[in-house]
């Protein structure tokens, strides 16, 4: 536990690393398509949580902190962002990335007064940070493309993506455009694009690389 005052302490949402995957976890993206792909993974995100101090998470692989990783689909084409060097992490320094995301925090919880399902914490996550992050009105829906997760190094050990993708209407722009630079990915291109995924950051990578993505892309008109 930090030695910080409780109010300057930052809180995660966590789920055990053995009630979401048992002794056998994927790895990479595997899309709501797949075969292999298990509903009972969302449902242990988002039933089977819990808060605890960020920095005991970070060093805890027993414990997934889950992340809503949000694309956004706009008529001009996939929302794309590159990490600038202004950024707070130099490991994704000149990395792309196709999604927003951001830890789930104790603000998200789904007030008692809510009917049930009808509004989730990982959704309510994913609106707060798409708001924080973005100019835009946050999308009211969301469609669940499938779960990312890399434990091949030690930051991927730790966290478990929630892939969501959301339709808006027009590109929107960044609050912070010393830290990040966004563009458009047209559809017509995206094929080029994913053959080029080593550009993105390792979550991209694996959801643009995989043969179900590339599919539905390509439908989307």
């Amino acid at each position: 536990m930090s030695d910080a005052p409780l109010e300057e302490l930052e809180f995660v949402w966590v789920v055990p690393r053995a009630d979401l995957f048992g002794t056998e976890a994927p790895h990479g993206f595997v899309s709501t398509e797949d075969p292999n792909f298990d509903p009972k993974w969302l449902e242990t995100c988002e039933h089977r949580g819990f808060f605890v101090e960020r920095q005991a998470a970070e060093q805890n692989p027993a414990w997934k902190q889950v992340i809503p990783y949000c694309l956004l689909l706009s008529p001009e084409g996939l929302f794309t962002v590159e990490r600038l060097p202004r950024g707070s992490e130099a490991r994704l320094h000149g990395k792309l990335s196709v999604g927003i995301g951001g830890h789930i925090e104790p603000r998200d919880r789904v007030p008692h007064s809510t009917p049930h399902g009808s509004d989730r914490i990982v959704l309510r996550a994913a609106r707060r940070e798409l708001e924080e992050e973005l100019v835009l009105r946050a999308p009211t829906e969301f469609e669940c493309l499938g779960l990312v997760n890399d434990d091949s190094n030690a930051v991927g050990s730790v966290h478990i993506g929630i892939v969501l993708m959301a339709r808006v209407d027009e590109l929107p722009a960044v609050r912070e455009s010393d830290r990040l630079r966004a563009f458009s990915t047209p559809l017509v291109d995206f094929l080029s694009v994913c053959d080029a995924s080593a550009q993105f950051e390792s979550w991209s990578a694996y959801i643009l690389s995989s043969t179900n993505w590339n599919a539905s892309i390509v439908k989307i008109e």
